[in-house]
């Protein structure tokens, strides 16, 4: 999420697997809103694929990774509509560790796809 946040244009399609958003009381979002202003305000075109695994986010677990990353995907989705696509992508059944090749599969495809 780093090089999206600072970088943005180094890339057209940025994938983001199973974000820990929680850790570090969320240290990883300090710059999101400095990366909002840059995607209302500049031209560039992006595509971005936040995965997370289903089993990311037991009940009662304080980590709400599941709700995290899609509230973050959605947040990047309304940023700048026609310009930042998003898509959201949950494994279901597999865990933290184990989404490790959905996950790479599946952004492999997503950025080689034509846009």
């Amino acid at each position: 999420m780093r090089i999206l946040f600072h970088s943005p244009q180094a890339f057209s399609s940025y994938c983001i697997s199973s974000p820990s958003i929680w850790w570090h009381d969320r240290e990883i979002l300090a710059d999101e809103q400095q990366f909002a202003r840059q995607a209302q305000e500049r031209n560039f075109k992006l595509r971005i694929l936040v995965n997370s695994a289903g089993e990311e986010q037991p009940a009662g677990s304080p980590q709400r990774m599941i709700d995290e990353a899609s509230n973050f995907a959605t947040r990047l989705g309304a940023l700048n509509p026609g310009k930042i696509s998003v898509t959201r992508v949950i494994f279901p059944g597999e865990t933290h560790t184990s989404a490790v090749s959905s996950s790479l599969v599946r952004c492999l495809r997503f950025a080689v796809a034509k846009n």
